[in-house]
């Protein structure tokens, strides 16, 4: 029988390679026109694999019991999904009736947010400064939180130019998750403050989505 461990770190490397797919794709997406065919490609590409390397980091997260990542995982995987059913409502009429299927994402991101929220203020209870780890969970908890919010207000918008920014806030989110994974790994918090490792990849990706879909905006009114 194989050892669950051993099973765990086996897929790393897999993770590392949908991660870098991912990333790739990601990027691929994001300066490609928008609305062409490289672009819708590169998209499904990047939801897959990110969805890829979620699944394949699972065992891992669970062999090390980490809580952080266990709340952020059903989070980006929101993100991700979310953003690619928005634009599928926006070009027809198929994903418009499932409301279940909203539903179930729009939970997971607010149960999510919550459950970082509540570790975040667990931690600073017990001592912990905010600019550590406890800062994290709370900024990306309240995050969550926000954005499954905003989505439960639209989820029956048939407004097209609010769907379609919906998409970008979404698929830009899920990159930049991405990214702050990568920054993780490559910046490790023993050495850089986790605030610093953790909050700069979201803080620099909220002020893109701003601009962008002040840029969309523009563009539809």
């Amino acid at each position: 029988m194989v050892d669950f461990t051993s099973f765990a770190r086996s897929c790393i490397s897999v993770h590392a390679v949908c991660g870098s797919i991912t990333l790739l794709s990601g990027i691929v997406a994001i300066v490609t026109p928008k609305g062409g065919k490289i672009h819708r490609q590169a998209g499904i590409v990047f939801v897959i694999a990110l969805i890829m390397a979620l699944i394949i980091a699972s065992p891992q997260i669970l062999v090390r019991k980490n809580d952080f990542l266990g709340f952020l995982t059903p989070f980006v995987a929101y993100m991700a999904l979310r953003g690619w059913i928005v634009i599928r409502t926006r070009r027809s009429k198929v994903f418009q009736k499932d409301s279940r299927t909203h539903l179930i994402l729009v939970l997971s991101a607010l149960l999510s947010g919550v459950g970082l929220i509540g570790m975040g203020f667990y931690r600073v209870f017990h001592g912990e400064p905010l600019m550590s780890f406890a800062g994290v969970y709370l900024g990306l908890g309240f995050l969550a939180v926000r954005l499954a919010r905003q989505d439960w207000q639209m989820m029956k918008s048939k407004n097209r130019p609010a769907l379609l920014m919906r998409h970008a806030t979404l698929m830009l989110g899920a990159f930049t998750a991405a990214v702050t994974a990568f920054s993780a790994v490559n910046f490790p918090t023993e050495i850089y403050p986790p605030i610093l490792v953790w909050l700069t990849p979201p803080a620099v990706g909220t002020v893109a989505i701003a601009w962008w879909v002040q840029r969309l905006k523009r563009q539809t009114s």
